[in-house]
């Protein structure tokens, strides 16, 4: 009988033990199932989910030894102890553990799902890139070159966007016989070059250059012709004015007559004037043959 009476305590605190632990599993379950709608609720983070999931196990086991160490408590204090620090130390380092755990998958769903967005970005990159080339075959090079402009917001670091709108580029400018074009050709093969140093991008970057080179070199040739005929232009109108007033009219009629001559034997035909030039030199002649009525 008083066996009996003394184990009777210990099947208690066993009983109370179990008792609260699942009272509080189940709080706590009830606690997740509620979702964020419940007040007071704030949701568990990636890393504390978990790691509640994968300690529950345990804490069954660490449990049953603690109940069970309280069993040795009654037979042996340093026994109980021993136990006790024991318990202690595994469940420290199984904590440890499941942190390591944790972070290691963490890390490798945070590496496939950076794999899955540069593979997004890839697609979507030479999308636009296919595209782009298909309206370059069929002339369409300004659409062309929004599309290829839209790839390089997929990818900056890829060289066949900046090949696609420098190529059109030169089109245009053979369409347009435009400096600008060639320019801005020149400007998305330096890019290019600099990403990914291809023969064909060098080439076409010669052929960009030597095409603006022309064009620049062709439009400051004509503008020395415009300086040329505003000189002759101007000269003309010395001959006119310095004669002054008070000559007669023959001398005015002579002046003017030198002053046609010297502008119509200026002319070069490879390179004839604007509009303006002739219509000084018909200016002259009509003052010419007015200067002539009044004479007579």
């Amino acid at each position: 009988m008083a066996a009996k009476m003394k184990h009777r305590p210990i099947e208690t605190d066993l009983e109370a033990r179990l008792r609260r632990l699942m009272e509080e599993t189940q709080l706590n379950d009830r606690l997740r199932a509620s979702g964020p709608s419940e007040p007071g609720h704030v949701p568990a983070s990636f890393r504390e989910r978990h790691r509640d999931i994968l300690r529950r196990p345990f804490l069954y086991i660490f449990t049953a030894l603690s109940l069970l160490a309280g069993a040795v408590e009654y037979r042996d204090s340093s026994g109980f102890q021993a136990v006790k620090h024991k318990i202690i130390a595994m469940q420290s380092s199984l904590d440890s553990g499941i942190d390591r755990l944790v972070s290691s998958y963490e890390t490798y769903k945070e590496n496939r799902d950076e794999k899955k967005r540069e593979g997004e970005a890839k697609k979507k990159y030479d999308d636009k890139i296919r595209e782009g080339w298909g309206l370059v075959h069929k002339g369409q090079y300004k659409a062309a070159i929004e599309k290829f402009k839209l790839a390089t917001y997929h990818d900056l670091n890829r060289a066949d966007a900046y090949h696609g709108m420098g190529y059109a580029s030169i089109q245009l400018g053979d369409n347009e016989n435009s400096s600008s074009y060639y320019y801005a050709a020149i400007k998305y093969y330096e890019k290019a070059i600099g990403l990914d140093p291809k023969q064909i991008y060098k080439n076409n970057l010669d052929v960009a250059r030597n095409k603006h080179g022309a064009i620049e070199r062709q439009r400051v040739y004509e503008m020395e012709w415009v300086q040329y005929y505003s000189r002759v232009d101007h000269e003309a109108f010395l001959m006119i004015n310095k004669l002054g007033v008070g000559r007669s009219t023959q001398d005015y009629i002579d002046a003017r007559e030198r002053a046609y001559n010297h502008m119509k034997s200026a002319i070069n035909n490879e390179h004839p004037p604007d509009k303006d030039y002739y219509d000084s030199m018909e200016s002259l002649r009509n003052e010419i043959n007015n200067l002539k009525r009044q004479k007579r």
